[in-house]
């Protein structure tokens, strides 16, 4: 196991023992023939018991003419565990012991009834057909099949058609949002690689389920999709440490920033170039002319409504499939 601080320890320091979290050191304020400096490399924490030099992990950097970099520790950190994440499997075993896994047949009954609700919302007779859409009579909800990357359903997503219902989206009980993406069934049934985990793909990360299934539409219309691109939605507007090792485990490339035009979507962006290394990033970008981020509605958080004439807090589902090819086609590299 490796510890949050051992690489800065490595470094900086000439590390004689290691035991566990306590690593021993030689200490570079004194000429030290046996190491007297203990460097606690879960805590970041120092003393020597020779000369008494103490403190924490950046006094140590600076005095010894670095510079200290808590988001550069925080990096590492991260790395550090997509590493044990990958060691241990993902742990997928543990996930499928406590979600649920479904039989086809509530699949099957979702989809006996027709509903106008995914016509009225903008989605094809094939978009429907490839997603598998329904329509549930108890909970009058339309219904978005939940599959693990092994194809094996999890279960329902049901989506109200009452606009005034809230919360709009009901996950299946036990479901673990953070464990997977949205349309991640896809990459094993298409990917290019014939290994189940290669295939160097690229994907466009979105928040939700719909916008991934609007983009998806848009880049059929436009056979875009040929070219090797993946709609994954994340379930949320923040990405997890564990989609982040996803996407390694996936053979993910180069990814495309889709998030939805609001400060949800605008953290969302950030979060994710701060976790994701070693992987291409390009970022789509709204029109500033025809669209605006801010909230337009009055409330205790917000007491300043934005009122300007533009649309605002744009997500894919409300573009138009030429908007969103163009998007796409135009989004530009993050370094």
């Amino acid at each position: 196991m490796s510890y949050r601080f051992e690489k800065l320890a490595d470094k900086w320091l000439v590390v004689k023992l290691r035991g566990g979290q306590e690593f021993m050191c030689e200490c570079p304020k004194h000429e030290d023939l046996s190491p007297s400096l203990q460097f606690n490399v879960d805590k970041g924490l120092f003393v020597c018991f020779s000369c008494g030099w103490k403190g924490t992990a950046r006094k140590l950097v600076q005095e010894l003419g670095g510079q200290y970099s808590e988001p550069e520790i925080q990096r590492e950190n991260l790395l550090r565990k997509i590493s044990e994440s990958l060691a241990r499997g993902y742990s997928m075993s543990a996930v499928k012991e406590t979600e649920p896994r479904r039989n086809e047949s509530i699949l099957r009954r979702s989809q006996l009834i027709k509903t106008p609700y995914w016509q009225r919302r903008g989605f094809s007779e094939q978009t429907v057909k490839e997603w598998e859409l329904g329509y549930d009579v108890m909970s009058a909800s339309a219904t978005i099949p939940l599959y693990t990357f092994e194809k094996e359903l999890i279960g329902l997503i049901l989506r109200s058609t009452d606009p005034d219902f809230f919360p709009k989206y009901k996950y299946p009980k036990g479901f673990k949002k953070t464990h997977h993406f949205f349309g991640e069934h896809r990459l094993a049934e298409n990917s290019p690689s014939s290994e189940p985990y290669s295939g160097g793909n690229r994907a466009i990360l979105i928040e939700g389920a719909t916008d991934a299934m609007s983009v998806w539409q848009a880049l059929r219309e436009s056979q875009e999709d040929e070219v090797g691109y993946f709609e994954l939605g994340q379930y949320g507007a923040e990405i997890s440490d564990f989609q982040v090792g996803l996407l390694k485990r996936y053979d993910i490339r180069e990814i495309v920033e889709f998030y939805d035009y609001d400060e949800a979507g605008i953290k969302s962006g950030r979060i994710t170039r701060q976790k994701v290394h070693d992987i291409i990033i390009r970022r789509v970008r709204y029109d500033k002319e025809k669209y605006c981020w801010r909230n337009p509605f009055r409330s205790d958080r917000n007491p300043k409504p934005c009122k300007c004439s533009r649309k605002h807090r744009p997500d894919p589902g409300m573009l138009k499939p030429a908007e969103i090819q163009e998007m796409i086609a135009n989004a530009r590299f993050v370094i």
